[in-house]
């Protein structure tokens, strides 16, 4: 009786463990998938929403199923290139080591590595990797095109990088980050129009894509289609929705508050209030270092506050992290 006692007691904690891994898998797969959902408005506020995602699954089973790893491993890399967010380097790292040496062949894997490597500004690896991908192994993607498009800009390929930004936009219509980079790249070439453009294709897909509305603002200044004292305003008002944004929890990432605040800089010195524009450029160098922009705004701002030694030192910067870049060249020329 003890024996067959034993088996049936056996064999009802048999059911039950099977219904708790059973349970588990579910909770876990329910997670992933609505991780995944949440990283389509393509944002920092979407992607951070996906990482509390992540982290109610247990790090062993996102480590043990290479489809959510690779979508971990993504979002990781894309919040240190895009977002400057470098504490998830290190998890994207690990994250991407899994999936080579396991010779996971994923999109995801791809675009996640090549995201580290441009955040490392190693812009000229993560390209040579990308275009081996495209021309040599038939690798078309969208996620592809748009680190292409990147890695082709931090290098001064403007032209390149508005060439795979649209490319990309032909396979999908739904990554805002790609007419984000397009209208970075067209930006970069000087083709201002254009670039407002793009900009609002990336708004029209996520209205509350912050990137796009302080792009669209900056080039409102830049174009003169609104009174600085508007432009200033509307700006003021993305730093505090920023700032009190429920997701960034009173520290938004370095590249959403940098940019506003480059932006900043970039409409007082439209209206020649250059005194201002430095104080805000030096304020986004601050928030978010290395960025070539905010020391070809700092130049400008300190040539017109005849600091001509400063500014020239300042433009140097800028030219080292983006030798092509026509508007900082133009900028410094000038």
């Amino acid at each position: 009786n003890l024996r067959v006692t034993g088996n049936s007691a056996y064999h009802g904690g048999g059911v039950f463990v099977y219904w708790r891994f059973q349970s588990e898998e579910k909770r876990v797969m329910d997670l992933a998938v609505s991780a995944k959902e949440l990283t389509g408005g393509d944002d920092a506020p979407a992607l951070l929403k996906a990482k509390k995602k992540f982290a109610e699954i247990p790090e062993e089973r996102i480590e043990k199923n290479d489809a959510i790893l690779g979508t971990a491993a993504e979002l990781e890399a894309q919040l240190f290139q895009a977002y400057g967010v470098k504490e998830s380097k290190a998890k994207a790292d690990r994250y991407i080591a899994l999936l080579k040496d396991r010779e996971v062949n994923s999109a995801e894997r791809y675009a996640a590595e090549a995201y580290v490597l441009l955040g490392d500004g190693r812009a000229n690896e993560a390209e040579s990797m990308l275009m081996d991908l495209v021309n040599n192994r038939g690798a078309r993607h969208a996620k592809l095109l748009h680190a292409l498009s990147v890695a082709k800009l931090q290098q001064g390929k403007g032209k390149e990088a508005v060439v795979a930004a649209q490319e990309g936009q032909k396979l999908s219509t739904q990554l805002v980050r790609l007419p984000i980079a397009e209208g970075d790249a067209l930006y970069a070439i000087g083709n201002v129009p254009s670039a407002a453009n793009a900009y609002l294709k990336a708004k029209k897909l996520n209205a509350d894509h912050m990137r796009a509305r302080t792009a669209l603002t900056l080039l409102a200044a830049l174009t003169r289609q609104a009174k600085s004292t508007e432009l200033i305003k509307e700006l003021d008002r993305q730093l505090q929705e920023t700032q009190e944004h429920p997701d960034y929890g009173g520290n938004p990432p370095p590249r959403v508050k940098g940019f506003i605040e480059y932006a900043k800089g970039e409409v007082y010195l439209a209206d020649n209030n250059a005194k201002e524009a430095l104080t805000f450029a030096e304020a986004s160098m601050t928030t978010d270092p290395g960025q070539p922009s905010t020391y070809a705004l700092k130049g400008r701002a300190l040539a017109k506050l005849a600091k001509l030694e400063d500014a020239r030192a300042s433009f140097d910067e800028a030219l080292k992290i983006a030798p092509s870049s026509l508007p900082i060249a133009k900028s410094a020329y000038d």
